[in-house]
């Protein structure tokens, strides 16, 4: 609408992440809302950059059960007439499961509690320039010390991991193994998308 405005998103609970793109401008990127960080801050998903403040990519309200709130950012909603896609997720019990983490730098990292093995994984750090770092269980099947991984933020063809950032894939969440600061220093926010949604399946 090019103002402050909303739309829908049929999700019938708070997105706990969702994304943004201009369809009409190839290079004004893809605009992160992570409810970790809240709506008065952002994260671009094509590019490794910390966590910025703006109020004018969701005007500062949070979404809620019914909406999404804009503002007037080219990003996300500038100028009138222009067409975006809009892409949002909510958590499900024993399905998907969206936070934050601190990391300590250690081979002992964190473990994150999602109720449900994860098949897809994604990490950011938030206070720190780094890389938008995927993992999952179809093309790493079992944890080993170097993972294949992707970046989101790069268009570079998949590559293994070092072995100072693995993780562990369990059945009620992930295990950081390295200390790589992409996965296990500052804060990091993820997502995690289960395998076999946990409360239908037995634990292995």
């Amino acid at each position: 609408s090019g103002s402050n405005g909303s739309i829908g998103h049929g999700l019938s609970a708070k997105p706990d992440f969702h994304l943004i793109k201009k369809r009409d401008n190839s290079s004004s990127g893809w605009a992160a809302y992570h409810k970790s960080l809240g709506a008065t801050k952002y994260l671009r998903l094509d590019g490794n950059g910390s966590a910025s403040t703006s109020q004018y990519y969701y005007n500062n309200t949070e979404p809620d059960a019914t909406k999404i709130y804009l503002g007037d950012n080219g990003v996300t909603n500038h100028p009138s007439g222009d067409n975006y896609v809009c892409y949002a997720w909510r958590e499900v019990e024993g399905y998907s499961k969206f936070g934050s983490f601190e990391g300590n730098s250690n081979a002992d990292g964190p473990f994150i509690y999602t109720g449900f093995r994860p098949r897809l994984v994604f990490c950011k750090a938030i206070d720190a320039s780094e890389n938008w770092q995927v993992r999952d269980t179809a093309r790493s099947t079992f944890n080993a010390d170097s993972q294949v991984r992707i970046y989101w933020n790069s268009s570079n063809a998949e590559g293994s991991a070092s072995t100072a950032s693995p993780i562990d894939f369990l059945s009620n969440g992930f295990k950081v193994r390295g200390s790589n600061s992409e996965i296990n220093s500052n804060t990091i926010v993820y997502g995690a998308w289960g395998d076999v949604p946990f409360k239908y399946n037995n634990t292995f």
